[in-house]
């Protein structure tokens, strides 16, 4: 059943940004892992990078068990948190349209890259190197991660 009543802004802003940061970990491992795994890479997620220089609908060029593991992180995330199922719904919207904007190969003055300060979202620029070189930037949002782990 639905609650009664909508969270508040703030709340939904909460809920949903613990959503992106704790997939976004959960992905930086994954997709570390299956990088330096060369039997991981070969037989789950090489069919994504099949475009070494991405447009926007490849973003959802996955495989069947890489779609399965995202699929599985973006409806329990919310659960795990204790999230309002508005800000599931609105999380895995913004996760589809972040994905879509990093794999397009622009930034449009629009994008989260353009927006946050600091570099702290990577945006299509650190995407574009990522299907260039695929040794770095392997978080799908936020640079802190590959920062902190000086990958």
């Amino acid at each position: 059943m639905l609650p009664a009543t909508a969270p508040s802004i703030w709340t939904l802003f909460v809920e949903m940004l613990g959503c992106l940061l704790l997939f976004d970990f959960q992905y930086y491992i994954w997709h570390f892992l299956h990088h330096k795994n060369v039997w991981l890479y070969k037989k789950v997620h090489a069919i994504h990078h099949k475009y070494t220089s991405p447009f926007s609908w490849s973003s959802q060029n996955l495989g069947g068990y890489e779609l399965m593991t995202l699929g599985f992180w973006s409806s329990t995330n919310p659960l795990i948190l204790g999230c309002h199922p508005l800000a599931s719904w609105a999380c895995n919207l913004l996760g589809i349209w972040l994905s879509v904007d990093d794999h397009s190969g622009y930034n449009f003055p629009w994008s989260l890259s353009q927006i946050l300060p600091l570099g702290l979202y990577g945006g299509s620029f650190a995407h574009d190197v990522h299907h260039q070189r695929p040794d770095t930037n392997f978080a799908p949002f936020f640079q802190h991660w590959d920062c902190q782990c000086q990958i």
